[in-house]
């Protein structure tokens, strides 16, 4: 499922392609030896490094060949950056306290959030849109992929959170649509920013041959704000059961994600073990919570020094100093990025470095998430190669 077969699907999608989540220093003639008969392949919805490709899913186990779907890696890491520095900032503390004293979550899918957190939207929305499209884009390339049996013939299992969990629902509606059947065994969308309609989830539940799991927290406030401007009239699956849809199993995980969506890239392995996951490594699952620990408590000591900062909800003047956080930490990904694109297309490491430093200035956009900066990046990697693995 790796190397250059993948090409071919991706010409739509920079990244794409399927990432070994265990490598085994092995010689070539005993490499059956490691293979499985069953595949599974998870998806990350946003990335804050690189590594975050392939991490949350260590947590499946050995007896089943894991693989992480990589794509688009610098859409998902300028949204990862967006996010993570909003949910560091004074505004979303503000913000949280507010809606916490609002008891109907529902009335915050009517657009009724704190003016506070909406001053800050700029830094987040454009960056969702445009990871949300690719992820679309890329749901129909995996659905090839699938179609032409990247896996051979063996079933497959779907494992998704956030942006990774559209990936799935675009594919499996993109199976659907061209009566595809029989190729996904299990299928399980955690914090999936979809509509939760029960006509898109028969879809679903059709080209599924095992389970289907619908993972859901009623307050998840981050993807409620993130896909408040999407078609809300139709439900989120992230924020609710899907109904009506006989074989969809749906499960609430609002005690585990307590209104932090980006809780899920830590909790792969535990919401595996809770909704009955045969294969997970359960050395892995203590090693993600642990992280989680220090994520949370390092989240919360730069959030109330930056409430110490400021007096009031969010200013102008935080909102700029937000965007140019945001600005560098993408600049930082982007050269790291491009060096390892360079690297891949034959220069030194030193030469790599110049080079990607000089693109960097070329092509960095001054607005966060600004699409023209996108397409340039996508441009570069065309150049310099289309895959690392």
């Amino acid at each position: 499922m790796t190397g250059q077969m993948m090409d071919q699907y991706a010409k739509e999608v920079e990244d794409f392609s399927f990432v070994p989540v265990r490598t085994y220093h092995k010689p070539r003639k005993i490499d059956k030896e490691y293979r499985r008969l069953r595949v599974a392949i998870g998806i990350s919805g946003w990335l804050t490094e690189k590594d975050e490709v392939v991490e949350p899913w260590k947590v499946i186990g050995p007896e089943m060949e894991a693989f992480a779907l990589r794509f688009e890696l610098q859409a998902l890491l300028n949204l990862g950056n967006s996010l993570t520095t909003m949910i560091r900032s004074a505004a979303w503390g503000y913000a949280k306290s507010e809606i916490i004293k609002r008891t109907v979550f529902a009335s915050l899918t009517a657009a009724l959030w704190p003016l506070g957190l909406l001053k800050v939207s700029r830094i987040i929305d454009n960056p969702f849109s445009v990871a949300k499209a690719r992820a679309d884009k890329a749901g129909e390339v995996l659905a090839d992929a699938l179609i032409n049996r990247a896996q051979g013939e063996r079933p497959v299992t779907l494992i998704g959170y956030s942006l990774g969990a559209r990936v799935i629902f675009t594919c499996l509606k993109s199976l659907a649509a061209r009566k595809a059947f029989g190729l996904v065994e299990n299928v399980v969308l955690l914090g999936a920013p979809t509509p939760s309609t029960a006509a898109d989830w028969r879809l679903i539940r059709a080209v599924t041959t095992g389970r289907v799991v619908n993972v859901y927290s009623t307050s998840d406030y981050i993807l409620g704000f993130l896909y408040r401007s999407s078609s809300i009239q139709y439900g989120v699956a992230g924020l609710e059961p899907v109904s009506f849809v006989s074989g969809v199993q749906n499960v609430d995980v609002t005690d585990l994600i307590a209104g932090s969506h980006t809780a899920y890239r830590y909790l792969c392995g535990r919401i595996l073990r809770k909704i009955g996951f045969e294969d997970v490594d359960l050395a892995a699952v203590e090693a993600e919570e642990e992280a989680l620990r220090k994520a949370t408590a390092s989240e919360e000591q730069e959030r109330k020094a930056n409430e110490a900062n400021t007096k009031e909800g969010a200013t102008e003047a935080e909102v700029k100093e937000m965007e140019g956080k945001v600005q560098q930490k993408n600049e930082a990904s982007m050269m790291d990025w491009a060096s390892e694109k360079f690297k891949a297309g034959g220069a030194s490491a030193s030469s790599a470095a110049n080079q990607a430093k000089n693109w960097v200035q070329r092509t960095a956009s001054p607005k966060t998430g600004d699409q023209s900066a996108s397409k340039d990046v996508g441009g570069a990697a065309g150049a310099v190669g289309g895959s690392l693995i």
